[in-house]
């Protein structure tokens, strides 16, 4: 998109397409908008096989119709519902704050819970589905839906509201834009999933199933059967003691495998009740002896050197007893997830310690042959950078939408 900035003038937003000067004027709700008041009897048979949609099916924010819509004829409608069409917007009036908003890729009935809206006298309906996700409408629309019950803003609410709008060729530009990087984002989200949904598939794939010694899934030239060994086997403690800090410092803690390390600064170390602390190197396995039963076993990375952790946190290394890639993605399925629940018996939330010892008593079963955990080592850690890549791509484009539709509207 090629973009010119704008002077600081009153009704002239701070990004444009060039070749666009005139000023934006205002235009009202009511007069710009029809709202749909074609409501029908589902119960006919008429509407039988057409979609019905409703909040619940659709994503916050994203206008993404989401996979659980049935047919009329399957969700026992019994109260009149609106019909639409295919590039009608369906608008979420209930707990506006919630974001319900979506066009219309078909045509079907739509939940009395929405409005399906549509444009006239000027104004494209791509940039109104715009202009309901700009910061404006947002606040306006949960600041007139706060009231006693449920949340929700009526005709009349809406028929007040005002925005700033351009020329028609403008508003077609700026619509089109927009659909066009929500589609980028459509993209990036079914990439990421793809490659999230395969890494689990090949995590169950390439390690065996309960009560068998061989994967389903295997690099060329590994034959032998792999053996069970304990942790214990696989690892060694260490215990790096430094003296407790006078001052502030950061420290490192795990409360999930999924969600890896995350640092916590420490501004007065006298309020923190630990006897010991430890330093953490690149490539040491952190244990929350306190919280392993949430699956909250990590690997420590490069931002994680040299950091402190609590007595908590014990912490291990695989030094030439095995591959820490491989461990990481060995502990990182949900088989050993189960493991991990039944040895932290006992209460719930802090109650349910876990003894270190019982931790590395538990059996896995891995190939005795290190270059072959290397391999799925390897394999995991290169499709994890796929993923990484793919989520930053993601939030890239959502943050640079977000930031548009500041700077390009009025």
């Amino acid at each position: 998109m090629k973009t010119i900035m704008s002077e600081n003038k009153t009704n002239v937003p701070k990004i444009r397409f060039p070749g666009f000067t005139d000023p934006w004027e205002q235009r009202k709700w009511e007069d710009t908008v029809d709202i749909s008041t074609n409501m029908v009897d589902p119960e006919t048979g008429s509407y039988d096989e057409l979609p019905h949609i409703g909040p619940g099916n659709i994503e916050s924010f994203t206008g993404k119709i989401l996979d659980n819509v049935l047919r009329v004829k399957d969700s026992n409608l019994i109260s009149g519902k609106f019909h639409f069409y295919k590039g009608d917007i369906i608008y979420g009036k209930i707990n506006p704050q919630l974001g319900k908003y979506a066009i219309a890729p078909f045509e079907g009935l739509a939940s009395a819970d929405s409005y399906i809206l549509n444009t006239k006298n000027g104004v494209v309906q791509n940039f109104l589905y715009s202009v309901l996700q700009t910061k404006d409408f947002y606040k306006y629309s949960v600041s007139v839906s706060a009231r006693t019950g449920i949340p929700k803003i009526n005709r009349d609410e809406l028929n007040v509201y005002t925005y700033k709008a351009p020329k028609t060729e403008e508003q077609t530009k700026i619509g089109n834009f927009f659909v066009e990087l929500d589609h980028l984002i459509t993209l990036h989200q079914r990439e990421l999933t793809h490659l999230q949904d395969e890494k689990k598939s090949l995590l169950q794939k390439m390690f065996p199933k309960k009560g068998e010694n061989v994967p389903e899934i295997r690099f060329p030239g590994f034959t032998h059967a792999w053996e069970q060994r304990k942790v214990n086997d696989l690892v060694t403690q260490v215990i790096r003691k430094v003296p407790k800090p006078d001052h502030p410092y950061e420290r490192i803690s795990v409360r999930s495998h999924a969600k890896g390390t995350f640092h916590q600064k420490v501004e007065d170390p006298k309020t923190v009740a630990m006897d010991k602390l430890f330093v953490v190197k690149e490539n040491d396995l952190i244990v929350n002896i306190t919280f392993a039963w949430e699956h909250a076993i990590a690997i420590a990375n490069k931002s994680d050197n040299g950091l402190l952790v609590s007595h908590r946190f014990p912490t291990y290394r695989a030094d030439g007893k095995s591959d820490i890639n491989f461990l990481h993605y060995l502990v990182s399925r949900e088989e050993f997830r189960r493991k991990l629940e039944f040895i932290s018996p006992g209460g719930a939330g802090r109650n349910r310690v876990m003894n270190k010892k019982d931790f590395l008593k538990l059996k896995v079963t891995i190939p005795l042959n290190i270059e072959e955990q290397q391999k799925i080592g390897a394999f995991f850690k290169n499709l994890d950078h796929l993923i990484t890549l793919h989520q930053r791509k993601l939030d890239h484009c959502k943050k640079l939408k977000k930031a548009l539709l500041q700077q390009m509207f009025v």
